[in-house]
């Protein structure tokens, strides 16, 4: 969950390793909820639950016909005069070294309704992520632009108060880099890191970069690109950001470790009230 054009989606392809979601530049992209399955397997492929279409994940045209129809799967589940849907589109994605888990990228959260959207968008969106996050069974994490203001962003409130004590959130803050060329004092990045400036808790907290300014660099460019980032950050070297707490690795390691501690939580539980 995060501000709209915080890099929410961005983190999660990086996580997915593919480009899946539909792209626009300072549009509302993501309309529904996407729901992705991640598991291991062979070969880079993604399917719809229920369909036996299977796109391949390492084709440029596979990709662009899977945005297509995710877009057009998102427009169709919306209702006549609205912008967005409760609806969730449901997607299962394979590859190598992929760390199982869920993944649900919901619509980012908007300031203002602009000409033409309907007036209960912005209230729409907030149920919406309301829902998800408030499930004792997800794990939240929490998109920061590190660029913005903790005073400009209203994502925290709402992470608070689905999980005040943070067990179930992980913090993590994106465009480090730009943030680093704004000339960002290092100790307010430590602060934010160490959970000391937002009106929120989390369980961890990370600093990763997933974009450069190609739009259309393949994710191993990106990661790649987000590698020579911390290896010669000024953050990095001044204490601002410590090694476990940098780049996508470390944040799929704990998003997955966070999922499957959950489920066996939930499992547990559930046994326990079975014996009850």
């Amino acid at each position: 969950v995060g501000d709209q054009s915080a890099g929410k989606t961005s983190v999660l392809e990086v996580l997915v390793r593919a480009h899946i979601f539909p792209r626009g530049a300072g549009e509302m992209m993501t309309r529904a909820p996407i729901q992705v399955t991640l598991s291991e397997g062979p070969r880079q492929i993604a399917s719809f639950r229920g369909s036996n279409t299977t796109y391949d994940l390492t084709s440029a045209s596979d990709l662009a016909q899977l945005r297509k129809e995710i877009e057009r799967r998102m427009v169709s589940s919306i209702g006549t005069g609205e912008a967005v849907s409760n609806q969730k589109l449901a997607l299962d994605v394979r590859g190598p070294g992929l760390n199982p888990m869920v993944l649900v990228d919901l619509p980012g959260i908007i300031q203002h309704h602009t000409q033409g959207m309907s007036s209960n968008t912005k209230g729409s969106i907030l149920e919406m992520c309301k829902h998800h996050i408030e499930n004792p069974n997800s794990i939240i994490l929490c998109i920061q632009d590190a660029a913005r203001d903790a005073e400009g962003s209203s994502v925290a409130d709402l992470v608070h108060t689905a999980d005040p004590t943070g067990q179930r959130t992980i913090f993590v803050l994106t465009k480090v880099d730009l943030a680093e060329q704004l000339k960002m004092a290092p100790g307010k990045l430590k602060q934010t890191l160490k959970g000391q400036r937002f009106n929120m808790r989390a369980k961890a907290y990370f600093a990763v970069v997933t974009g450069t300014a190609n739009p259309n660099d393949t994710i191993d460019a990106i990661r790649a690109n987000e590698k020579r980032y911390f290896d010669k950050s000024t953050f990095v070297k001044e204490g601002a950001i410590s090694p476990r707490q940098s780049g996508i690795d470390n944040l799929s390691r704990a998003v997955s470790d966070a999922f499957w501690e959950r489920v066996r939580a939930t499992v547990a539980a559930e046994t326990k009230d079975v014996q009850i």
